[in-house]
């Protein structure tokens, strides 16, 4: 399996969601403005999901579930597109939930674009998650060293 080369990291959340509909031949097309509510200072990133991980968002952003508040930890490729999300919990070293999606260009296009979910399916509710049972854990950490490599973080103030 090849792996993306460079992935970028930033934590924050959804500050905007533009959704512009389809249109004739054109599938919908969402763009997502990220920004840490905690620093001013921190850049905003525009990012741009495609496939599943395009309705995953769009239905969170739709509701008022508490997921939606989080400063989740964006992983991102350099054409923007969304690999995964990692919604923190009360314990800042494993996530609550993690949401991974296949951008890998060198796999069958059936599976380009779908949505690997560790942790809970439903949206988180709860204001203080607990993070994932260990086995979800380390599926989700075999998921990412199979899908990315050389994670870079993006604007550390």
């Amino acid at each position: 399996m090849s792996v993306i080369e460079h992935v970028y990291e930033y934590v924050g959340t959804v500050f905007e969601c533009y959704v512009r509909p389809s249109k004739g031949t054109y599938p919908q097309e969402n763009t997502l403005i990220l920004g840490d509510l905690r620093n001013r200072e921190k850049a905003p990133v525009m990012l741009l999901p495609v496939g599943e991980m395009q309705d995953y968002i769009a239905e969170l952003e739709g509701g008022d579930d508490e997921e939606r508040y989080f400063n989740s930890t964006w992983g991102y490729n350099a054409n923007l597109g969304i690999l995964y999300i990692e919604v923190p919990s009360r314990d800042p070293k494993i996530p609550a939930k993690a949401i991974g999606c296949n951008l890998n260009p060198y796999e069958s296009w059936e599976s380009y674009g779908k949505l690997t979910i560790f942790g809970p399916h439903d949206h988180i509710t709860e204001p203080e998650p607990e993070p994932m049972y260990p086995e979800e854990y380390a599926a989700w950490k075999n998921w990412k060293l199979s899908h990315v490599r050389n994670i870079h973080s993006c604007f550390d103030l």
